[in-house]
Order: C-alpha cells, then structure tokens, then sequence
C-alpha cells in the first residue's frame, strides 16, 4: 500500500528575511522526513478561504495579521506556533530573546565598549525580552544602558530625521548601539548618516536576524546576531511531525538560541586609541586561520610581550591569548555554518594544532561541541538548496 502523505498547512506571513528563514528550515525538515505535501496560506483570509474546503493533517503558524484564535480553535487540529505571540495553548518554537540580549552584550564588552544603548519597540515582548537581558549583561559587568523605546519613539523611516536622529545625537560617544533587528539597525544607520555621525567610531551598530537586504542597506554594512529562524522552521516541524503521529508533547516554549555575531563594518571596531592594541588585534584577525602564539603577535607589532600582556588586560579586561582563541573560534564558526569540511579540515583551517585542541577550546566558548553546532546551525546541507541533478 502506498504511504499516505501528512497535508500541512503553513499559515506564514510572505515577509523576507526571518519568515523566509523559518521556511528554509520547514522545507529542510519535510524534505529529509519525505512523506510531508505542504500548502502555504500567507494570510488569515486565505487561510479561512482554503480550510472551508480542505482540513489539513497539521498547521504551523506564524500569527501576524489578525485574531487567529477562533480558526485554530475550530480545526482542533495538531498546531505549533514558529515565532509570533501566544496563542492560547498551542506549543511554540521561538528566538531565545535573553541569549539574543546577551551575545549583543558580551560582542560589545569584548571590544571595550563602555557607553552602551538599545533600540527597541517598548511595546512587543520579544523586543523587550532582547532589551531587558541586553541591558542586565551590561548591569551585571558594572555599565549602564540608554534606551530608546523608554522615550516613547516610534521606529520608523519617518523618524530617521526626527526623533531617532535627535535620540542618537544626544548618546555619549563613542556609543555602542544594540538594535532589536535588522531594519531597526538600518534605520539607525541612515540616522547616523544625516547627522555625519561616523560608523562605527562614533556609533557602533549591531542588529538581529542577519538579513543580507537589510543589512547591506547602509555604509558600512550592518553587524548581525545570526538569529535562529532556519532552526526554528526545523524544530517546529519536527514537533508538529511527533503531534501528527500522536505523540505527547510539552505546551512549554522551545527557545532556539543564536548562533554568534556576523560581525561586518558597524560594529567591526574597538572602543580605544591604543596603537599597539589595534595593531595587534588587526594582526590576529588576519592570522584566525593559522595556529598563532601571543610571542608571534608582539614580535609582528613590535613590543614586549609583558606590555603587550598588559594593554590586552588593562583595556579589554582579558589575554592575548585569549583573543586568539575567540579569533579562531570564530573562523570556526564560519566554517561550520557554511561548509562541509571534515571536523579536522575546520580545526586545520581555523589555526587550531590539532583536532582534539579545536573540540575542547571551541566547545568551551560556544558551549556546543562542533558536530552539534554544524547540526544545530549549519546551511551547507540545508534542504532549501536545489539538487544538482
């Protein structure tokens, strides 16, 4: 007998950048599973018009335009919510707003950072949660944070001559400015550019979600958190898939944490005059990929490594030892999200001595073991990709 396909609806909103991110990992799921045929409703009309007449296996929901409740309610149907507010009982799969907040944080620490500010809507919760843990990460390591939405402001390209341009101006500079996404972010950036504020070494800017539109809208290109959108489309098919075959499931949000920091020219900067800090840093960034020593980078700059030891410490509160290793942490990362390089070929690549060395240091920092993080958050193998043949 042939196997049945599970009809699921998608009931997602046609918006680029995060939504379309969700999808990507919806269709990543239905292709390895095999047995999913999808319909995709992008608003409440249409979805009211096509269940009149269809009833799915299953929904998966992203609830933007309107009370979406009553239909919900009278599928009964199994249904998980990918991002979106509440809704009533059905379970969920969301951004973990407070690791958002705290990546953003420690990204600005990590570069010396000393004034600090967060642009967000004071009306939705998710931008909220991202603030709140934004500002307490700062709060907990002795810094205060300025914050947009406490002033009432709207985000919007109305204002980027008005009250966001007026908001900025008035932040102690050199500022460092986390926003609560991108097209926030882009916002800012065009703010800044009206006022000749310089990016980033008057304003640093980080935004949210990665997109590649939003992001590239401004000069210098925005920074990002790499949000876990994909992830979230995947880990909420899976659970829709366990709900279609009858299995219990918990009603308590699954929070998909980020994946790092895209780190591009806003916020590709750190807060000091220091020269021979910037120069070793430049230094080692340029060599992430090869197993440098801290004796390396103070020959190539020329000071003592005891000064050099000193100025890492006195300025950015850690080691030059240290920053190699987040250097090559970071090209790992890179490499593990968009390559299918061999475990060893990513620890030969991002300057580690050997394999053994990169799982211990890069589990460490990322608190995932490698294999987990490519699973986790890896595109090379992504089912959106078109088969070559």
């Amino acid at each position: 007998m042939a196997q049945r396909f599970k009809q699921v609806a998608l009931f997602l909103p046609p918006t680029p950048g995060y939504l379309s991110d969700v999808l990507n990992g919806v269709i990543e799921f239905a292709r390895s599973s095999g047995d999913w045929v999808i319909e995709v409703c992008h608003t409440l009309a249409i979805a009211e018009a096509t269940v009149a007449w269809w009833r799915p296996d299953g929904v998966l929901l992203n609830a933007t335009d309107g009370d979406w409740a009553p239909l919900i309610e009278r599928l009964g149907i199994p249904t998980v919510q990918v991002g979106g507010q509440p809704l009533g009982t059905v379970p969920r799969v969301v951004t973990d707003n407070d690791a958002i907040g705290r990546l953003a944080a420690r990204h600005f620490i990590d570069r010396g950072f000393r004034n600090f500010a967060y642009l967000g809507y004071g009306s939705l919760a998710w931008s909220c949660e991202r603030g709140r843990a934004f500002c307490e990460s700062l709060e907990e390591a002795g810094l205060r944070c300025n914050t947009y939405g406490d002033d009432g402001g709207i985000i919007h390209a109305s204002n980027v001559q008005g009250t966001l341009a007026d908001w900025v101006a008035k932040l102690p500079k050199p500022v460092a400015v986390f926003a609560c996404h991108d097209r926030a972010a882009m916002l800012l950036g065009r703010a800044c550019a009206w006022l000749k504020l310089e990016v980033p070494d008057n304003v640093a800017i980080l935004g949210v979600d990665n997109n590649p539109v939003e992001c590239g809208l401004t000069t210098p290109a925005i920074s990002s958190v790499m949000g876990s959108a994909r992830r979230i489309g995947y880990q909420g098919s899976v659970l829709l898939d366990r709900m279609m075959k009858g299995e219990p499931v918990s009603l308590d949000s699954l929070r998909v944490a980020p994946a790092g920091v895209a780190v591009r020219g806003s916020s590709d900067i750190y807060a000091t005059d220091d020269p021979d800090l910037l120069a070793a840093i430049k230094y080692i960034k340029q060599h992430a990929d090869e197993p440098i020593e801290v004796g390396d980078v103070a020959r190539a700059i020329i000071v003592t490594r005891r000064m050099l030891e000193r100025k890492f410490r006195a300025i950015l509160n850690r080691s030059p030892r240290e920053q190699i290793l987040l250097a090559h942490v970071e090209t790992a990362k890179d490499l593990l999200i968009n390559t299918n390089l061999s475990m060893l070929e990513v620890a030969i690549r991002s300057g580690f001595p050997s394999s053994s060395k990169f799982a211990t240091v890069f589990k460490r920092e990322a608190t995932l073991a490698p294999l987990a993080f490519r699973r986790l958050y890896g595109t090379a193998e992504a089912g959106v990709r078109l088969p070559s043949s």
